[in-house]
């Protein structure tokens, strides 16, 4: 039942708020633990940065409703001794409910590591808690597959940071 209601968040219909069409962007930043399955890399630790513009019907005043985004997501990780370099698009959906925000995205691109260029995708959602109609905490969890050298392996990463996001319409107090 609770995935579910998680899931009714994304369908693709109208809020039911006093929303109209907008668009803005974001901007965000933060640190978290990856994790490959390949042998050689294991565990560590690492950054993400992540920018990118929404649209979708909103409204500004209560911070609710729903956009759909398209960003870049740049992202390095120190793996088994390793500096693994990870530069993504990204399509993320989300919901605005007055002081959280639920997304989903997938994001992919090439994965740059000993030397050699492999490629990642991985999938994954979050949440964020808005401190002001604008700023907020953000954690996000994300699964996915990476190939490099020839060998597949599975990309899994936690990230926790902080996050602007604004319509350009700016928010009507």
């Amino acid at each position: 039942m609770r995935i579910l209601l998680l899931l009714a968040l994304f369908v693709a219909v109208d809020a039911a708020a006093m929303t109209e069409p907008d668009s803005g962007a974001w901007i965000g930043a933060g640190t978290g633990l990856a994790i490959d399955t390949k042998a050689d890399l294991g565990v560590g630790l690492g950054w993400q940065a992540t920018a990118g513009l929404w649209f979708g019907k909103h409204d500004a005043v209560y911070a609710f409703g729903k956009y759909t985004g398209i960003g870049v997501t740049v992202r390095q990780a120190y793996l088994g001794g390793n500096l693994v370099t990870e530069p993504m698009l990204e399509f993320r959906r989300g919901a605005d409910i007055v002081v959280v925000t639920t997304q989903m995205f997938i994001s992919g691109g090439p994965q740059i590591a000993y030397g050699e260029i492999g490629a990642v995708v991985v999938a994954g959602g979050g949440i964020k808690y808005r401190m002001t109609p604008q700023f907020g905490i953000v954690v996000r969890a994300e699964f996915g597959a990476s190939m490099l050298a020839g060998s597949w392996a599975f990309r899994n990463n936690v990230v926790a940071g902080i996050e602007f996001a604004a319509p350009w319409s700016g928010r009507r107090e």
